[in-house]
């Protein structure tokens, strides 16, 4: 409903990356919003670590298969089991963001760090991105801020959800950086995709993470 929503949200801020790892939140069944890279259909909700899209180089954005290592793309939601989950889940109507998108907006940006205060004064963390006006520069302020509702309505906000671990429900890194996934694995390998990392030192385009685990999606509509 809301560009800061998702399931059992951290509130406040963690500076700590020990800290933010060993703080948990758990997920439910039915609650997730954490995807391992490349999967759909009956897949969609697994938290397994051996479910998960694995083929070097294929980008994904828009597509759907019915094995792995995305041999065999299909156009039957129904029968969709890897993929793009964003595409999958909206029925065509969004797709995950390919690499050189979110590099794009990392790059053109113009990022700040702030809160959102919600109900009984709570606060969620993260990056509001614009695009710069006339006269500014794209760049990166890791200065907190409190975010008002005009502002947002202006950009695109990424809150710092966490990072889901392999072969469990646990939310870690929630209220310390966010990890967005693309379309597509990094460089040569076979399990680890390319995404964008926000937290509180920055916004890094360039970064990737295991495959395995769960991982934030922030969908582009598909036209």
């Amino acid at each position: 409903e809301h560009q800061w929503d998702y399931f059992n949200p951290r509130y406040g801020f963690h500076r700590s990356s020990s800290e933010a790892y060993n703080f948990e939140l758990m997920q439910a069944d039915d609650q997730i919003d954490h995807f391992n890279f490349g999967v759909c259909g009956k897949n969609a909700l697994t938290y397994s670590k051996d479910v998960y899209g694995n083929t070097t180089k294929t980008d994904i954005s828009g597509k759907m298969y019915t094995d792995d290592k995305f041999l065999n793309e299909t156009t039957d939601f129904n029968q969709a089991a890897f993929g793009d989950i964003a595409y999958w889940a909206t029925k065509g109507k969004y797709r995950l963001p390919k690499y050189d998108e979110i590099y794009n907006l990392a790059q053109n940006g113009k990022w700040q760090l702030g809160y959102i205060v919600v109900e009984d004064n709570k606060r969620i963390y993260g990056y509001l991105v614009t695009e710069p006006g006339e006269g500014d520069i794209a760049r990166v302020m890791t200065f907190g801020k409190e975010l008002t509702q005009e502002e947002l309505s202006k950009g695109l906000f990424l809150p710092f959800a966490g990072s889901r671990y392999d072969n469990t429900k646990a939310v870690k890194y929630a209220g310390y950086g966010g990890y967005y996934s693309s379309s597509i694995l990094f460089e040569d390998d076979k399990d680890f995709a390319r995404l964008l990392g926000i937290d509180c030192d920055g916004v890094n385009p360039d970064n990737g993470d295991n495959c395995r685990y769960g991982q934030s999606i922030r969908p582009v509509v598909v036209e």
